[in-house]
């Protein structure tokens, strides 16, 4: 059966001293996007459910030769194809990708036959025949594991949600939310969350925008709406924010990185996941709930803490319906150098946003992201090869990031002399036996930290080095110079 079952509704969204403002929101189900969800769900792909994945593992799927197949047939269709947006500054919406707009069109085509007819010529056609036809195959095992077993009560769910939302008002969330980033969102434009069903009532959901629309899946039986409300509207204030102005997300950019405090760019790389934490589950969960969850608003040291510091800060906004600006931002950096004084040495925090620059052979750069990634939680990086051409020489002088992050696998001396002319502290740490695997670490006079790895090609110094960061936990800044073949 191949359907979509979706409601429709429209708020008052009034604000006080406002006219009426009508935001649609839309909460579907799409059977297109709940096959598109599964598979990526059981090939163990990032941004999906655990709870979804264990209840496959705990059926009889796992062991059906037909289901595994499918699974590596699904693992070796590489439809992810990234591409570049100009002109937006550092850690913006720089970037989209063919897997962004598969799972959006998922989620709007309802049924795979629309699916298949809407993303021709999106991807190279072979692959899109091969992911259809993966999905037709998945189809049968889903309708009996999850789909025929669940749907009557997730139907009943998604009316109960749906009255939910419109007893809340959530549209006058919206509105304070679209004010106090600034955004350019449209009146007419509908926010569509299209849910999954995740059997069971408790459990780990995943919500990812894309868009309008917002991917989320739903534990069935659970009726907590406030919880999920929350998750629902920190994914929106994504979208929200990335729907700046083009000319305000610079003049965002620059008041952070403007900041007096040498903690303006550590502020800046959390500040789109901690205010969305800030707003989703903190203030709008506290509107709906009658008050602040005293649990983890997230599952990050840092986001979690920094969102929870700046809650007073962020309510104060939206309450006065004002928009983030020059003052605020202000407060925003010192509140981090308070709540993280010693951040500028933390390698958990020096990794959540970094440049990286090697020697190494292209084949083996997503390694280093991954060995990197086993060891730290990352949220943004760029990566430039080989570590002398004219244009990661460039992006160093540039310092997008606060962290620069050298691998070095050949010729360390001319490598290292030609640093220097971007990095001048490079001249004082003497490097007695350059030949040598080592480990450099250090802080640049505005407080930035470089650390470079000089490794055999096989990498297996620099798993070391990782390793030894790991274990360090802060940067000592009496000891730069470690030795890796000790």
């Amino acid at each position: 059966m191949k359907w979509i079952l979706s409601l429709i509704l429209f708020f008052p969204g009034l604000l006080s001293g406002q006219q009426t403002i009508h935001i649609p929101i839309k909460f579907q189900v799409s059977k297109a996007h709940c096959l598109f969800n599964f598979m990526e769900t059981i090939s163990g792909q990032p941004e999906t459910s655990p709870s979804l994945f264990n209840y496959f593992l705990e059926s009889a799927l796992p062991g059906d030769r037909k289901v595994q197949a499918l699974i590596q047939n699904w693992k070796a269709t590489d439809f992810d194809f990234q591409y570049e947006i100009p002109g937006y500054p550092p850690r913006r919406k720089g970037y989209g990708s063919t897997l962004e707009q598969l799972e959006m069109y998922a989620a709007r085509a309802g049924e795979l036959d629309n699916f298949e007819w809407w993303t021709l010529g999106l991807i190279p056609n072979s692959l899109h025949q091969k992911t259809i036809a993966i999905l037709r195959s998945i189809e049968p095992y889903y309708d009996s594991l999850i789909w025929n077993p669940q749907l009557d009560s997730f139907s009943i769910q998604i009316s109960q949600l749906s009255a939910y939302a419109e007893e809340k008002e959530l549209s006058k969330y919206l509105t304070a939310i679209r004010g106090f980033y600034g955004s350019n969102w449209s009146d007419e434009m509908p926010f569509v969350v299209s849910l999954y069903p995740i059997p069971g009532h408790t459990g780990n959901i995943i919500s990812t925008p894309r868009s309008n629309m917002l991917l989320c899946g739903m534990l069935v039986g659970n009726s907590q709406f406030d919880g999920l409300m929350g998750i629902a509207l920190h994914e929106i204030a994504h979208t929200l924010y990335q729907e700046q102005p083009k000319a305000f997300q610079w003049q965002l950019f620059e008041w952070f990185d403007s900041a007096a405090s040498s903690y303006g760019d550590f502020a800046y790389s959390y500040i789109n996941e901690a205010l969305a934490t800030a707003i989703g589950n903190g203030w709008v969960y506290e509107k709906l709930n009658g008050s602040l969850n005293q649990e983890d608003w997230y599952a990050d040291h840092y986001i979690d803490r920094y969102a929870k510091a700046i809650y007073p800060i962020v309510k104060q906004y939206l309450e006065r319906e004002q928009t983030i600006d020059e003052p605020m931002v202000q407060e925003l950096v010192s509140v981090f150098e308070q709540t993280f004084p010693f951040a500028i040495f933390e390698y958990q925090n020096l990794f959540n946003d970094f440049q990286l620059f090697s020697d190494v052979a292209d084949q083996q750069v997503p390694r280093l992201i991954e060995m990197v990634q086993e060891n730290f939680r990352t949220s943004s990086y760029l990566i430039s090869t080989p570590i002398l051409a004219s244009e990661s020489l460039a992006r160093m002088e540039q310092a997008q990031s606060s962290t620069r992050f050298f691998v070095i696998t050949q010729r360390v001396r001319q490598t290292l002399g030609r640093l220097e002319t971007s990095i001048p502290e490079l001249k004082q740490y003497q490097v007695l036996f350059p030949d040598r695997p080592f480990m450099l670490r250090f802080l640049t006079a505005d407080k930035h930290a470089v650390i470079i790895i000089h490794s055999d090609r096989e990498l297996v110094e620099f798993k070391k080095g990782l390793t030894f960061l790991k274990e360090e936990v802060r940067l000592n800044v009496l000891e730069p110079i470690i030795w890796l073949d000790d």
